[in-house]
C-alpha cells in the first residue's frame, strides 16, 4: 500500500522543488489517480496564480463580534478580534487523532451537520462548517490563533487562550465563505502575543508564498504550529 501523499510534497512539486526522482514518482501517481490529480491541480492554482497583497491597516479599535468570528474586509483588509472563543466540547474516539508534537501540541476536527471528522495539516472546510482546536502545551500560557487569507485580510480567531501545562484546552469557529487559500496559526507564548506584532511580523514575510509560511519568522519567544485551509466543494 502506497504511503500517503502529503501536503507538502504536492507543494512542493507545484513549485519544482521536489527532485527530480520524487517528482516523477509522485508524478506518475497523479496521472494514476483522479482524486490526487484533482487535489494537485487546486493547490497548484493556488500557489501560482499572481496576487497582490495589499498593505496591513489595524483599525484604532477593533469591536470585539458577538459569537463567532465572522471574516470580514475593511478597505480590502481587517482585523477582527474573536477574544470570546465558543467551546465546543466533542471529541472523537479514535487512536487516528493526529498530534503535532513540539512545544505545542495541536487537534482539529471538523463538525458538519453534527459528523466530527479528524483533520491534519491540510483542513477541508466549507461555509458553516465549526472547526474545533484543542491544544495542549509543557507550561501555563496563552496561546493565539491568527488566520491569514491569500488576499492579505487577517484574522484573530482567538486573542488569547489561556493555557495550563498538560490540561488541554479548546476554541472552536464557523468557517464562512472565503474561496481561496488560508493559513491558521497557532501561537503559543508566556504572554498574550498583540496582533499587531504578528502584523509586523507577516509583513516582513510577504514576499514569500503563503503555502511556505508554515511558520512566522520574527515572533520572538514563541512556539508555533500552522495548518493550511482549503475550501471543501
Amino acid at each position: 500500500m502506497s504511503e500517503p501523499v502529503s501536503r507538502l510534497d504536492l507543494e512542493l512539486l507545484a513549485l519544482g522543488e521536489l527532485g527530480e526522482s520524487a517528482e516523477s514518482m509522485l508524478r506518475g501517481r497523479i496521472a494514476d489517480d483522479p482524486d490526487l490529480a484533482e487535489r494537485f491541480a487546486r493547490i497548484e492554482r493556488d500557489l501560482t496564480r499572481e496576487r497582490e497583497l495589499p498593505a496591513l491597516v489595524l483599525p484604532v479599535e477593533a469591536p470585539k463580534p458577538a459569537g463567532f468570528p465572522r471574516w470580514a474586509s475593511l478597505g480590502g483588509l481587517a482585523l477582527v478580534l474573536a477574544a470570546a472563543v465558543a467551546l465546543f466540547v466533542l471529541r472523537p474516539q479514535t487512536p487516528e487523532t493526529p498530534t503535532y508534537r513540539g512545544a505545542l501540541d495541536l487537534e482539529l476536527v471538523r463538525i458538519r451537520l453534527g459528523e466530527p471528522e479528524v483533520q491534519g495539516a491540510l483542513v477541508k472546510a466549507r461555509a458553516g462548517d465549526r472547526l474545533q482546536y484543542t491544544v495542549q502545551v509543557p507550561e501555563s500560557g496563552v496561546v493565539s490563533v491568527f488566520d491569514v487569507q491569500d488576499d492579505g485580510t487577517v484574522s484573530v480567531w482567538s486573542d488569547a487562550l489561556p493555557v495550563s501545562a498538560g490540561r488541554p484546552a479548546q476554541g472552536a469557529v464557523v468557517i464562512d465563505d472565503y474561496p481561496g487559500l488560508e493559513r491558521v496559526y497557532f501561537v503559543f507564548a508566556a504572554e498574550r502575543v498583540d496582533p499587531a506584532d504578528f502584523e509586523s511580523a507577516l509583513v516582513e514575510a510577504w514576499s514569500a508564498p503563503l503555502a511556505e509560511l508554515d511558520v512566522v519568522p520574527g515572533l520572538k519567544g514563541v512556539s508555533q504550529r500552522s495548518v493550511m485551509l482549503l475550501e471543501d466543494p
